[in-house]
């Protein structure tokens, strides 16, 4: 997963990246490096961390629904 200067970005491509970061944390075998460019890429901007929050809750959600039909 590659980090990119939040400026650049608009706010489809963060979601994206967002996701892209959920779809990693959620496969397994997440790594120290994952983890700091995860880090890295949060902390630039608040945009960033919003998104990922956004992306985060609505996997959660997906997930409660998929695990409540189980």
């Amino acid at each position: 997963m590659t980090s990119t200067p939040a400026s650049d970005d608009s706010d489809q491509d963060i979601a994206d990246q967002a996701l892209d970061w959920i779809g990693v944390l959620s496969a397994g075998d997440v790594t120290d490096a994952d983890i700091a460019l995860l880090t890295k890429w949060l902390a630039q901007s608040e945009r960033h961390a919003r998104a990922f929050a956004h992306e985060r809750a609505t996997w959660e959600a997906i997930e409660g629904n998929v695990s409540l039909r189980t």
